[in-house]
């Protein structure tokens, strides 16, 4: 017979080999959940026409607030190339400002009128390309097979004061975590949560809530779009046209250095 303390241990091992082997399933088991729950989203806003995505063009209205007041409204023309190469303008003709962003060449520009035209700042290119990996266009695309990225789910209950609502977090492998939340009952996304950090080092909690969903080329598309920065509004967008993969596609020389016009 084996002595007492050896038996302890040899149950300790055995209970220790039982609770590690329910919490690994435990944990499987909320990853599937939140996937589940990411895919369900998916397929609500399109599928495979939704997933097929690799371009777009939008117009419309951009807000800006300051204190909780309209500090500033303009039209808006925005190119997207995903994952990673932008251009928006706001405003139109001589007052227009351009901004171009191609994070493979981890470059920037920004055009002001005409001709006024200047390279970005380093940190303008490190805050963008924050941006782009919390954007949920990328979120529920490429991101979602990222190496070294977890899940985990959040039901209704769990969420306080956001109504019928059930949450994943996405942790990837930095640690850099997103919160998307969804629509138990249409499955589509309603908010948007993650931490940024400025180029001084401090750190912002970022929102972005998602309106008036409307279906555009087989895809349900946010026409509303509410941006707010440390429980503050900070932007709207309200998007007037949008268009899925334009044909024919966007050239490559509006993600390139812009040429001044004569």
């Amino acid at each position: 017979m084996l002595p007492r303390i050896v038996f302890v241990l040899a149950c300790s091992v055995v209970l220790y080999s039982q609770n590690a082997a329910q919490k690994t399933s435990d944990k499987d088991a909320a990853q599937q959940k939140a996937r589940a729950v990411i895919e369900r989203s998916i397929e609500a806003m399109g599928g495979d026409a939704f997933r097929q995505v690799r371009e777009m063009q939008s117009k419309g209205n951009y807000y800006i607030f300051k204190d909780g007041q309209t500090a500033g409204i303009a039209k808006y023309l925005d190119f997207t190339r995903l994952p990673d190469k932008s251009r928006n303008q706001l405003g139109e003709g001589k007052n227009k400002e351009v901004t171009i962003f191609d994070l493979s060449a981890n470059k920037g520009w920004h055009m002001e009128g005409k001709s006024a035209i200047k390279e970005a700042k380093p940190e303008e290119v490190k805050q963008f390309r924050q941006t782009v990996r919390h954007a949920i266009e990328n979120l529920l695309r490429g991101r979602l097979s990222e190496p070294g990225m977890t899940f985990f789910y959040y039901t209704p209950d769990e969420i306080s004061g956001k109504g019928d609502v059930e949450a994943v977090e996405m942790i990837d492998s930095e640690n850099d975590t997103v919160s998307i939340y969804f629509d138990v009952k249409t499955h589509l996304p309603t908010r948007l949560e993650y931490v940024a950090i400025d180029p001084r080092g401090n750190k912002h909690k970022e929102a972005t809530e998602f309106y008036v969903w409307l279906a555009i080329q087989g895809i349900m598309t946010p026409m509303r779009f509410d941006n707010y920065s440390d429980g503050q509004l900070a932007s709207q967008i309200f998007v007037k046209e949008m268009i899925y993969n334009p044909k024919p596609p966007i050239p490559d020389s509006y993600f390139a250095q812009p040429v001044a016009e004569k």
